[in-house]
């Protein structure tokens, strides 16, 4: 179990077992440390949102400032014996970023990890005059995150399901993955008068060792 505060001294993510009574955390993360800080106002720096696999020892973390409000995305390979942990994602580093993402909000918000911690969605924003969306799909192999398939927003949203109504920056509010890490969903808002009332639900296949 995971849970975010904000204390007085900044952020911190907790991580408590939910099989004993206890109120103390078996781990914790100071957000405010300069790995995770988003300039100029790291002391707000805050755990938009935060996933744990299967086995409790990753995390995926979307960060977000005051500013900025892009945020920033990593995936956190937690030392429970030494209470540290080691970064084995981040979005900033990763090839990838030299599209985007915008300064327009969206980016990350729907990203997940699989329950096994090997697959990973992360929705991004490009950069740009006339920005669309990048849905990434990432394999954990050889110890490494590594990209494995790309969409972009107009691949996931036709003509005849109104991608033009559908949100530009939420084309991928939430997404999981099934237990085999084979099948992944994506929930979109789909927009009318930008009231985004209903959702658009898409299904991805891995199939021959490729995602569909």
């Amino acid at each position: 179990l995971i849970t975010c505060v904000n204390p007085a001294k900044g952020t911190y993510l907790f991580i408590y077992n939910t099989n004993t009574s206890s109120a103390t955390p078996i781990w914790s993360l100071n957000l405010n440390s300069n790995e995770f800080a988003e300039p100029p106002s790291a002391n707000y720096n805050s755990s938009h949102r935060s996933w744990l696999t299967g086995d409790g020892n990753k995390i995926l973390l979307r960060t977000s400032g005051t500013l900025g409000t892009e945020g920033a995305l990593y995936v956190i390979a937690i030392d429970y014996t030494n209470g540290g942990y080691t970064v084995e994602y981040d979005y900033s580093a990763s090839p990838e970023s030299v599209s985007g993402p915008s300064s327009l909000q969206g980016s990350f918000i729907g990203a997940s990890i699989s329950r096994t911690g090997t697959r990973m969605f992360v929705p991004v924003n490009d950069s740009g005059a006339s920005p669309t969306g990048r849905m990434l799909i990432y394999h954990y192999t050889n110890s490494s995150w590594v990209l494995n398939k790309t969409f972009v927003k107009n691949d996931v949203f036709t003509a005849d399901d109104g991608s033009s109504k559908s949100a530009p920056h939420y084309f991928a509010a939430r997404t999981e993955f099934a237990s085999d890490d084979t099948v992944g969903v994506i929930s979109g808002y789909y927009s009318t008068n930008q009231t985004y009332t209903a959702r658009i639900f898409y299904r991805f296949d891995y199939i021959n060792n490729d995602w569909t």
